[in-house]
């Protein structure tokens, strides 16, 4: 009878099945055959790493494979339909990186071209993809990306990388409108292919790049219910509502953080005429590359009741790395750690992210870039 109920039971729950074994080391979920132009060497199959990931009760870990006379085959697990990059390495050198692409249960071949990042893979998600009007959308705006880049770079060498204020203006302008076209891109996806997790993927990669939009939510609400009910459409629907908790004109939650320098558990200080809160952790190298360009901003503008709070949010383990950090930039504001990240990401923040708030705690800004940050306060502050 006992052997009966266990056979019934993982009948049932194929997943809890592929977990369990996954643990014992012999089951995979999904096979993944690929050619490249390339004779040798080595490949990576990276997942997108987010901090939400320890939700789920299995972490989705990278694969290898080395490649022969331009082929490679990855078998692996992955708990629902996932977003990898695919690396290509010679010499133990990473020669080559595509973008993100969505691998899914069972069997599927994947091309990758040195040069093109966007590679051709034949599941059901991607091949749905590569036929909707967003992809092409989106194939223009990679080009016009690229002339960006590339003019962008034209203008630094030619002003020797001190470019005059209204070359400045133009780039900003450009930028900003491939930055509106792509998020119009991405409304446009969810209501093409609204039972695809490809818009699902693609809606989570730019929240986590761009923060909290107004819109996520209504964006998310087109999605199919199979989506929107999946386990990952929980996870990006639980993290769009927290971060709406920290929306444009909302008063900043009130929580008690680790003083790093006295040692003491506190309440932010928000009795600045404006505060910047910075979240960040100690694995983020533009986390870190940031501190100087915050010391430069708090140093002008410290005399004019301008203030920064840094939150670093990571394992408690990791304390000795940050002391480490900190030592070396000696930063002129106060450090606050959030172990294992429970207040952040009760407030759905990913890093890295900056918070603006007024006097009265009340959040005027909620932007990830410490540039665009830097600019709206200059403003304010002035």
């Amino acid at each position: 009878m006992k052997l009966i109920l266990t056979i019934l039971l993982l009948s049932t729950s194929p997943f809890l099945l592929a977990q369990s074994n996954l643990k014992g080391g012999f089951i995979k979920n999904f096979t993944f055959n690929g050619t490249i132009d390339v004779y040798k060497g080595h490949v990576k199959l990276i997942p997108y790493s987010f901090s939400a990931e320890k939700e789920d009760s299995i972490k989705v870990v990278s694969y290898q494979s080395n490649i022969v006379k331009g082929q490679f085959k990855i078998q692996g697990f992955i708990p629902y339909p996932y977003s990898f990059a695919l690396e290509y390495f010679d010499n133990n050198m990473l020669k080559y990186k595509s973008e993100f692409f969505i691998v899914e249960l069972g069997d599927q071949n994947g091309t990758f071209t040195i040069g093109r990042s966007i590679p051709s893979i034949n599941n059901k998600v991607m091949g749905e993809y590569y036929k909707s009007e967003s992809f092409k959308k989106y194939s223009r705006l990679k080009r016009d990306y690229h002339w960006l880049s590339t003019y962008s770079d034209s203008l630094f060498k030619a002003y020797k990388r001190v470019l005059p204020n209204d070359a400045k203006e133009e780039l900003k302008a450009i930028r900003a409108n491939y930055k509106e076209r792509n998020h119009r891109l991405l409304i446009d996806l969810c209501l093409e292919l609204p039972n695809s997790y490809i818009s699902l993927w693609k809606l989570f990669d730019e929240f986590r790049q761009n923060g909290f939009k107004d819109d996520y939510d209504a964006t998310f609400f087109e999605l199919s219910t199979h989506i929107k009910q999946s386990k990952f459409g929980g996870i990006v629907k639980s993290m769009i509502d927290k971060s709406n908790t920290i929306g444009q004109g909302k008063k900043m939650p009130s929580y008690t953080y680790k003083n790093v320098k006295f040692s003491t558990i506190d309440s932010l200080k928000l009795d600045h005429k404006y505060t910047l809160i910075q979240f960040w952790n100690t694995s983020c190298g533009t986390c870190i590359a940031s501190i100087p360009k915050m010391q430069e901003l708090y140093n002008k503008h410290s005399d004019k009741g301008f203030n920064i709070v840094s939150i670093c949010y990571d394992e408690k383990d990791r304390m000795t790395v940050l002391n480490r950090i900190l030592s070396r930039y000696q930063p002129s504001w106060n450090e606050y750690f959030d172990e294992n990240g429970v207040n952040s990401k009760s407030l759905g923040i990913t890093y890295p992210r900056y918070i603006i708030l007024d006097n009265s705690g009340v959040i005027i800004d909620n932007r990830s870039s410490i540039e665009t940050a830097k600019k709206l306060l200059e403003t304010k502050v002035e």
